[in-house]
């Protein structure tokens, strides 16, 4: 069994709450293909310093981190920073994807998703062990 090194980056700890319940769903069946080591950050300086210190190996972003900024700034400055430290898969969840800033609308690391009722079911039991299984084989 593969363990996966997940960072969650939300400032919303409903959100947070939200996958990882998800998460425990997902490691009480029977055929799982992966488990999860989950970390939170809720800012770009802490957001950061995981990445480094833990080795991440994916990621899940919110794109709005700070409710007082209308420009998403916060999570593409993440996202920025996460592609030029260690190129990891990263997971966009947002209620305004449109906002991901250009530069990333054409990279194979990034995944983009409308926040919605089973996001976080797709992300978790399909898209992230579909790719981290498939860099094993």
């Amino acid at each position: 069994m593969n363990e996966i090194k997940l960072l969650i980056v939300d400032d919303d700890i409903n959100a947070i709450k939200s996958i990882k319940s998800t998460i425990r769903s997902y490691e009480r069946q029977a055929d799982k293909l992966i488990t999860y080591r989950v970390y939170k950050a809720q800012n770009l300086a802490n957001a950061v310093k995981k990445i480094k210190y833990y080795k991440i190996d994916t990621a899940i972003i919110d794109l709005n981190l700070d409710p007082n900024v209308s420009d998403n700034t916060d999570g593409n400055n993440i996202i920025h920073e996460f592609i030029n430290q260690s190129r990891i898969p990263i997971f966009v969840v947002s209620g305004t994807p449109e906002k991901l800033a250009s530069d990333f609308e054409n990279n194979n690391l990034i995944k983009v998703f409308t926040r919605d009722h089973d996001v976080n079911e797709k992300i978790i039991e399909i898209e992230i062990p579909r790719i981290m299984l498939s860099k094993t084989i």
